[in-house]
């Protein structure tokens, strides 16, 4: 089962053609970039309210926008990326190290990194338990650990129901918001920050996610007929939180 699970996020986070190409994955992830890297900025500046520098590592760092942006803002940079296409993308376009391995399966070295990013990956692993402790022991004292992930106890998931459409759902780990904390907090790990999750995407974005949660797909095809799909905004996510930690 552990072979069949790796073997299948393998087929989610690879390339089906070349990096940037209609069939790459990531729901077109590398067209995103703009909005995206907006987004990285302002997580980086959060977590600057803790840390201002140091050495950081990203895990599931994808194309590598927040490595980028991390590094431009005073940081040395890391990632860590499944898909062996996307590390080799983003090494190459952002001159960093992005290690092409399973953020679970690599070994990570003890009182390394003075923060620690996973963007989205947190619903997207088999053992959370575990990795929240490989982070903690690679975090120097006081480090900063920050993600974001899904909660079903939200009136998100209970309005829409079956039609709730998470990243990867085969797969996914879904918390409510008391038990992320109580985990969390367990294995040795300060809250600092709690938020919703409030990313910039475009408008294309945000009519294909209502345009399922309504069946309703002729407003993803207005808005892609449309001169305004690609205007970039803000949304609320109404089932994600990001969260700052602090190593104690």
């Amino acid at each position: 089962m552990i072979l069949l699970r790796r073997y299948m996020l393998l087929l989610i986070f690879s390339r089906g053609g070349e990096p940037g190409g209609e069939h790459l994955n990531y729901f077109n992830f590398i067209g995103g970039e703009k909005y995206l890297r907006k987004t990285a900025r302002d997580r980086i500046s959060r977590i600057q309210r803790y840390c201002k520098s140091g050495k950081m590592l990203e895990g599931a760092s994808a194309a590598g926008f927040f490595l980028a942006e991390a590094k431009t803002a005073g940081f040395e940079v890391t990632g860590v990326e499944i898909s062996a296409p996307m590390a080799e993308y983003a090494s190459k376009r952002w001159s960093v190290d992005v290690i092409p391995e399973s953020i679970e399966q690599i070994s990570l070295p003890e009182q390394e990194y003075d923060v620690i990013a996973t963007w989205g990956l947190m619903t997207i692993i088999r053992d959370p338990i575990a990795l929240i402790r490989k982070f903690h022991q690679s975090l120097k004292p006081g480090g900063i650990w920050a993600f974001n992930t899904y909660y079903h106890d939200g009136w998100w998931p209970k309005l829409f129901g079956s039609r709730w459409q998470i990243l990867v759902i085969n797969f996914s780990q879904i918390y409510t918001k008391k038990l992320i904390l109580e985990i969390v907090r367990r294995e040795g790990f300060r809250l600092l920050s709690r938020r919703r999750d409030y990313p910039h995407t475009d408008l294309l974005k945000v009519a294909d996610q209502m345009s399922w949660n309504l069946s309703a797909p002729w407003l993803a095809r207005l808005i892609r007929s449309s001169r305004i799909s690609n205007l970039t905004i803000r949304v609320p996510l109404p089932d994600v939180m990001e969260y700052i930690w602090q190593k104690v």
